[in-house]
């Protein structure tokens, strides 16, 4: 809920700060509170039910799908949800909640808030909106109206905070004298906290920052509120990317289920130099893997379906990285890109032999036919007949 939670990331925001609290509130408030002093632990109690109360409100809204008329009251930016518009065909909506110009833009202890900015792209269902590379690419669009920041931070909805330093660490590769001016984003491993240690694997999707080089246009100071927003909503409207270059040499790349590893690729392929961060500490982000076999295969389905249809497309890392990128970097990125076929060994590799095994078949050839004589030169068994080999075996010899 808009008007709750911009409410409670006052409180939120002045409670990190108090309590040295660096991660998400999520992961914070799952963990007892260990502090002796009484004011502190009601004060820990308190920030903690107010954040449950709006999870729980969010939670509520979403299970019904709508929201009532009194809450609707107390926020703008809940009229233009009405009941003619539904989440696959409404206009764009923009709307600064908090406004970072204002000295008023301040947390419960009068510590400067940042500009925070709702923003929901156009859909039409006459119109493609590209998925996630669509609304990444309007985000770049309208925070170049409204901030014109030369870094983003892109962080899937699965994921969250694990440690709000992680932000400052990156910052770090661009701001370095000698190679920051070559560093295109810093990518993090795709870790999870539901499921077993053993079982993470490390990915370069979702958790990166990249510097936008080249804003739109400049920030002007003097606009108001309604005026940024009005001229940020021309940047999410469907019809923006019309004869534009945005999705193919501007932005997120289109065309691809993952455009996470497609838009990374031609960035490699430009000259420009990623950063796999690992902190040793603590791991910067966390996220939830999926829970069920059918949510595991419809996210393994949809992977593996667009890297392979990158390695069939121009994008292919050994044809369009060729003489780009090192040839142990397109290899690497072929190892993924080819996921969907190397299924068919690994399932001829898992059903043959125990099907050979079952069935009394030999797996392997015996040491003594023909086709092996070249090789089993131990012992002075090639040429052997079976006789012999036996008794080379039992300690015998030829």
């Amino acid at each position: 809920m808009l008007d709750g939670s911009l409410s409670i990331l006052q409180t939120l925001d002045s409670f990190r700060k108090k309590f040295e609290s660096n991660r998400g509130p999520l992961t914070y408030f799952s963990q007892n509170f260990n502090k002796q002093d009484p004011k502190l632990t009601e004060e820990w109690l308190a920030t903690k039910k107010l954040y449950e109360d709006m999870k729980f409100r969010i939670e509520a809204a979403t299970e019904k799908g709508n929201i009532s008329k009194e809450v609707k009251d107390q926020h703008k930016g809940f009229l233009e949800w009405n009941s003619q518009v539904t989440k696959q065909d409404h206009q764009s909506i923009v709307h600064i909640l908090i406004d970072g110009r204002k000295l008023s833009a301040v947390d419960d202890d009068g510590h400067q808030l940042p500009t925070l900015v709702y923003l929901a792209t156009e859909k039409r269902p006459q119109c493609p909106h590209n998925f996630k590379a669509g609304s990444m690419n309007a985000l770049i669009r309208v925070s170049s109206e409204i901030s014109n920041a030369p870094i983003i931070l892109n962080l899937d909805c699965d994921m969250y905070s694990n440690d709000s330093d992680a932000i400052k660490e990156a910052l770090c590769f661009f701001m370095d004298e000698k190679h920051g001016h070559k560093t295109s984003y810093v990518q993090h491993p795709q870790s999870y906290n539901n499921i077993q240690e053993q079982y993470l694997f490390e990915c370069c999707q979702y958790n990166s920052f990249g510097e936008l080089k080249n804003s739109v246009c400049d920030t002007k100071k003097d606009r108001t509120v309604h005026e940024l927003e009005e001229g940020s909503k021309i940047l999410a409207n469907c019809s923006y990317e019309k004869g534009t270059q945005w999705g193919k040499e501007m932005g997120l790349m289109y065309g691809c289920p993952v455009e996470d590893i497609i838009t990374g690729l031609t960035i490699q392929c430009r000259g420009w130099k990623p950063v796999y961060y690992y902190p040793e500490t603590r791991k910067a982000f966390l996220g939830i893997a999926p829970t069920t076999l059918d949510q595991a295969l419809v996210q393994q389905k949809r992977w593996s379906e667009g890297m392979f249809q990158i390695f069939l497309s121009k994008y292919c890392p050994f044809i369009y990285g060729h003489g780009k990128i090192k040839l142990g970097a397109q290899m690497g990125y072929c190892v993924y890109l080819l996921w969907a076929p190397c299924s068919f060994p690994t399932l001829y590799y898992v059903t043959i032999p125990s099907i050979c095994l079952l069935r009394g078949v030999a797996l392997f050839p015996e040491v003594y036919e023909p086709m092996l004589s070249r090789f089993a030169n131990e012992g002075g068994l090639i040429g052997s007949s079976p006789a012999e080999v036996s008794k080379a075996k039992s300690g015998g010899s030829l």
